[in-house]
């Protein structure tokens, strides 16, 4: 498990002065929070960070207690919290970590990270997700689990009903590594395409031999803007298909969770790219923001690193959050999530001096993920 804490205040935004607190009443609530009652704790200012849980805040109920009241104590009242989709037998342990937190008044989000990396020699290798080397054209096994694979989308459901039942607050889906665009040519994946399109795709025919020397493990050095006739039209037909398909799987797994959850939510994190550059985050991330906003999703998190925040990218943060917040309609549905090597403050003035620096709209989230953090 692993923890972090999200803030929301004010700031300025286009040289204009926002009141730094909005009041309980004034933040409206997502569309599967409408219809339930919310606990008056549940609102007001978020700060936090991401660390590592401590492994002995589990032994004991005293131990527990004693955890959450100091990271409540450093102005925390939101968790987040990872949950392996390959752990078993802990269920019982966030049961009793959600009750704790509820108790002293600390909200508990849980991040599922969809692209968990499969070990050898455990049950799930038949789940892995298919890849185009970019040197040999050839398709090989990624390691990621194939989101496609009927099997493993009943294990997200599963988990997802575990969390919703331990009475999560929120439940985070992450995409760590992202699908990049030498993803996803799994058996189900080309077959699907297959199902829709009536003709077989072929991946080594969507990139041309300049595109297959770029890698995975950088897809924004794919100058899309400049090199887009690289690549064929079936590559932009694909990745399109597989961003819509990928977003109804998960549609499929709230609307089961719902059904036996009623009062379950969920999160989805994104990257700034999906608001600044479609295109690229299209192909980099498998990633749509207009696509993703007509979902089921509650929240969106836009994860950014830390080198953004302190770089040119900086300015570009606060205008992705506010082009979400302007197509939702609600400050309160996007939080920004910097991803970096140590903590970027250690007080609220300094947590919202950030803020303010990045222009981050009222109501919009603010919070930090350790580079420790797997």
């Amino acid at each position: 498990m692993t923890v972090a804490a999200v803030m929301v205040s004010g700031c300025v935004v286009g040289g204009k002065q926002v009141r730094s607190e909005i009041s309980n009443s004034a933040i409206p609530l997502p569309i599967h929070e409408r219809s339930m009652t919310v606990e008056p704790w549940q609102f007001g200012s978020l700060l936090g960070w991401e660390v590592s849980l401590p492994r002995d805040a589990m032994r004991s109920k005293a131990s527990l207690q004693s955890w959450i009241a100091s990271t409540k104590g450093q102005g925390t009242n939101t968790l987040f919290l990872q949950r392996s989709l390959f752990e078993r037998g802990s269920n019982l342990q966030w049961n009793d970590l959600v009750r704790e937190a509820h108790r002293q008044q600390v909200r508990v989000y849980a991040v599922v990270n969809l692209r968990e990396k499969l070990f050898e020699g455990n049950s799930h290798r038949g789940w892995s997700d298919i890849r185009l080397n970019s040197d040999s054209g050839v398709l090989r096994p990624s390691g990621s689990p194939d989101l496609l694979h009927p099997e493993f989308q009943e294990s997200i459901k599963r988990t997802s009903l575990g969390l919703a039942t331990a009475g999560v607050d929120l439940i985070v889906f992450r995409f760590d590594p992202p699908s990049g665009p030498f993803d996803g040519f799994s058996h189900y994946g080309l077959e699907g395409f297959q199902r829709d399109f009536h003709y077989s795709l072929s991946p080594r025919k969507l990139f041309t031999s300049a595109d297959r020397q770029r890698t995975q493990n950088a897809p924004r050095s794919l100058p899309v803007a400049q090199d887009r006739g690289q690549f064929s039209p079936e590559f932009w037909r694909w990745a399109g298909w597989k961003n819509r398909e990928y977003l109804s799987v998960l549609d499929s797994v709230m609307a089961a969770v719902r059904q036996k959850q009623p009062r379950a939510r969920f999160g989805i994190e994104l990257h700034t790219d999906t608001m600044l550059n479609p295109r690229q985050a299209l192909v980099g991330y498998t990633e749509d923001f207009l696509e993703a906003r007509q979902r089921l999703f509650d929240r969106f998190i836009v994860a950014v690193s830390e080198p953004g925040v302190h770089g040119e990218v900086s300015p570009f943060i606060g205008q992705a959050a506010m082009k979400m917040t302007e197509l939702l309609d609600d400050p309160a549905m996007v939080f920004v999530l910097v991803s970096g090597r140590k903590p970027m403050w250690s007080t609220a003035k300094e947590a919202l001096n950030i803020k303010t620096s990045l222009g981050l709209q009222q109501g919009v989230g603010l919070g930090f993920r350790g580079h420790n953090v797997p």
